[in-house]
């Protein structure tokens, strides 16, 4: 969907997923997203926040406790990779493609969705993997 609306009725996507888009409705502006504003927005933005971006590309100092083992710190970094790798690839396009763009789709969709089991069964798939 592209912003702004130009009308403020639902689609007939939204419609269909049980949206109802009123009157009154005024999208939200990613920029304004705790991530971005800790870049743009001075009452945000502080050591803190720059500490929070810079932790991961530091070397990490495992400790003892919840959240601080060197298996936590692998698994964080790993889904900042991830989310570096999405937001970075249009960078030369002006886009942070994640944050402040939409993802771009890179591969065909399926012409078809597959057949799911019961949650149980997925959650036991997934575990399997």
């Amino acid at each position: 969907m592209n912003w702004p609306r130009n009308t403020p009725e639902s689609t007939d996507e939204e419609r269909a997923a049980g949206i109802d888009v009123g009157p009154g409705f005024e999208p939200f502006e990613q920029r304004n997203d705790i991530f971005l504003r800790a870049f743009w927005d001075d009452t945000v933005r502080s050591d803190k926040t720059a500490a929070f971006f810079n932790s991961y590309r530091m070397k990490a100092a495992p400790r003892r406790g919840d959240g601080f083992t060197q298996r936590d710190y692998a698994l964080r970094n790993a889904s900042w990779l991830v989310s570096d790798i999405i937001s970075e690839r249009s960078a030369g396009d002006g886009r942070r493609e994640g944050f402040s763009s939409s993802i771009q789709e890179d591969t065909p969709v399926a012409d078809f969705k597959a057949e799911l089991g019961t949650p149980d069964e997925e959650a036991a798939q997934i575990k399997k993997i």
